[in-house]
């Protein structure tokens, strides 16, 4: 057996080209890169998704939403969300820290009606799972990577 190259390629029955097996190399390590850099991603960017809303007073509703996250420290983030239900527009900011792998928590402000309240964020891949909760009701999103 020689092994003078820098990969060893094991003769087999069925010998492939060396340029085929280098070929096939060069795939996997760019799709293992490209995975890598979707993870490093982690939360900031642009979401959308859709769920619902549960008012303290009043009917549940259905609503779809547009979040931008984007980082401002090491372990924190600013929150920028616009959600439509058939009621209304409703604009929050919030900022949420990194508690866990994949765990945010943190506060969110609507200054139109001017409620405050707890978020908290898992993260799965390019898929977000969010609630809230105030005084004035609770929530839960489902958002995905644009």
């Amino acid at each position: 057996m020689k092994r003078d190259t820098l990969f060893y390629i094991p003769q087999s029955r069925w010998p492939v080209p060396r340029a085929c097996w280098i070929l096939c190399l060069t795939i996997v390590i760019v799709a293992l890169q490209s995975r890598a850099e979707a993870q490093s991603q982690g939360l900031q960017g642009y979401w959308r998704g859709s769920g619902y809303i549960s008012p303290a007073k009043g009917q549940r509703e259905r609503v779809r939403c547009r979040v931008w996250i984007s980082r401002s420290s090491t372990q924190t983030f600013g929150v920028n969300a616009r959600c439509a239900s058939q009621a209304a527009d409703i604009d929050q900011t919030g900022r949420v820290r990194k508690t866990g792998r994949n765990s945010y928590i943190g506060d969110f402000y609507n200054s139109d009606y001017n409620i405050r309240g707890r978020i908290r964020i898992t993260l799965r891949g390019n898929r977000q799972y969010v609630t809230m909760r105030s005084d004035a009701g609770s929530g839960r999103l489902t958002l995905f990577r644009r």
